[in-house]
């Protein structure tokens, strides 16, 4: 599947994408179109391009917040990083502030801020990348531990044709992002359905093939 095709997935039927929208402004229950994002990656990985069914909403609640703790368990070296880098900067600084902060000493804290923040990133980008394919190996395998199994996430989070897909996949959402917030309220949560349909529509046919 190209990733125009995956673009044009979410719009194939327009009673599905307005359940999707209304699932996914609703907290707790947005679980669900978590769960239908799995969905649409499961069937992405059999070569079926047809948008599907909101169906066995129950099995969606469920793969959906395992999805969730899956996520927050891939988060948390993130997290780890943040406070030893920018965590610790910032609790100098404030420290240092407080005993009267001379220049040379300010440029250090900023300098040490600064370079925390790039660390941060690359391993929430790298974390990212791994996730999202342990999110797909979720939705292939259909049970918890095969989202950890790294030695095989690693051989396709990181071959050339799945980040490729993966980098594309982030800026395509971030973009939908940043033109549906100039709609209040709703447009950061209509692009929240799109652009899931859309990212594990690619991602998995992109991990299918690496």
């Amino acid at each position: 599947m190209s990733f125009t095709d995956a673009v044009k997935r979410p719009f194939q039927d327009f009673k599905t994408l307005i359940i999707g929208i209304i699932v996914m402004i609703i907290p707790i229950v947005n679980l669900i179109g978590i769960g239908y994002f799995l969905e649409c990656a499961r069937t992405s990985l059999k070569k079926d391009k047809k948008l599907p069914e909101f169906k066995d909403w129950l099995n969606l609640f469920i793969k959906g917040l395992v999805a969730a703790v899956i996520g927050i368990i891939y988060a948390i070296p993130v997290l780890i990083i943040l406070a030893l880098t920018v965590g610790t900067a910032v609790l100098t600084g404030g420290a240092s502030a407080l005993t009267g902060m001379q220049g040379a000493a300010l440029m250090q804290t900023l300098a040490t801020l600064g370079i925390g923040f790039v660390i941060t990133l690359v391993v929430a980008a790298i974390v990212s990348l791994i996730s999202s394919a342990a999110m797909i190996r979720y939705a292939e395998k259909g049970n918890f531990g095969s989202a950890f199994e790294l030695s095989v996430l690693m051989k396709k989070a990181f071959t050339g044709k799945y980040f490729a897909a993966w980098f594309i996949s982030m800026l395509y959402s971030l973009a939908v992002v940043i033109i549906l917030s100039f709609i209040p309220v709703v447009g950061t949560l209509i692009g929240a359905f799109v652009v899931g349909v859309t990212t594990y529509t690619y991602l998995a046919e992109a991990y299918r093939s690496a």
